[in-house]
């Protein structure tokens, strides 16, 4: 899952005060833009501090190595802490680490709840967690699309990109009820994919060397799958080979490059 973190601060007024240590807002912002580096230091003193976001946010990072090295002890350490305190972040990071046997017992009932608890406090990544669980019926829910819906509008309303994307996904399916429109899944895919994420970049690339809802526009399209390879998106990279391939939107027909 890609992530949304300018939600911070709509996630402290949901639950619990965030403090006002000197480095977190400078430090929330480096890390929405994925200046981790940047975020590592100006969060440091405030979760040595006892900062409960600030053990969240730099847990993660130390977690997942973003920014710095990794340290899994102290990210778990940082994690149950700010979790001890109540933070919603913190319990949608050790949900997943409960889910995934990552640093703690894995226990998947107790990991759903956390989520499911996180979610509730509106905590976007997790909402979207929740809405794919139900989108596909998994992690023990019943398949359930318009309830999915309700959860990916919540989150995409804190900005978290990959709801955005799913929200697209739902549109160009006509899934949960919503009338099936390309160019509305196509605005969603952009809003996504400006966000960074990958699936979303590939999605409008797609759309637009398909011609659906819009003229057919290659080189457009090879604007968007060309962001999405950057990241390493598998799906981006045969999408380009299938513009250059078939000489969609009007990109001349080049098998050497399609197979480059």
């Amino acid at each position: 899952m890609v992530h949304g973190w300018w939600r911070v601060m709509m996630a402290c007024a949901l639950a619990w005060p965030c403090a006002a240590h000197a480095g977190v807002p400078e430090g929330f912002d480096a890390f929405n833009n994925g200046r981790y580096s940047e975020a590592r230091r100006e969060l440091t003193r405030p979760a040595q501090n006892g900062d409960a976001q600030a053990m969240a946010y730099l847990g993660e990072m130390l977690m997942r190595g973003w920014g710095g090295a990794r340290d899994e002890l102290k990210a778990r350490e940082y994690i149950l802490k700010s979790h001890a305190d109540q933070n919603v972040r913190a319990a949608y990071l050790l949900g997943t680490m409960h889910l995934n046997g990552n640093l703690v017992a894995r226990d998947e009932a107790k990991g759903a709840q956390l989520v499911y608890h996180a979610a509730e406090q509106g905590e976007a990544t997790a909402q979207t967690l929740v809405g794919v669980w139900l989108a596909n019926g998994a992690q023990g829910y019943a398949q359930d699309e318009a309830l999915a819906l309700t959860w990916f509008k919540a989150a995409a309303a804190q900005n978290d990109a990959a709801a955005m994307g799913w929200i697209g996904h739902f549109t160009e399916q006509g899934k949960a009820g919503i009338a099936r429109d390309d160019l509305v899944a196509l605005d969603w895919y952009k809003k996504a994919g400006n966000l960074g994420h990958a699936a979303s970049l590939t999605a409008a690339g797609r759309i637009y060397a398909l011609g659906r809802g819009v003229a057919a526009d290659g080189a457009e399209a090879l604007r968007w799958l060309r962001r999405a390879a950057a990241v390493s998106h598998y799906e981006a990279f045969q999408w380009i080979a299938n513009v250059y391939e078939w000489g969609r939107g009007g990109v001349p027909r080049n098998p050497v490059q399609a197979y480059a």
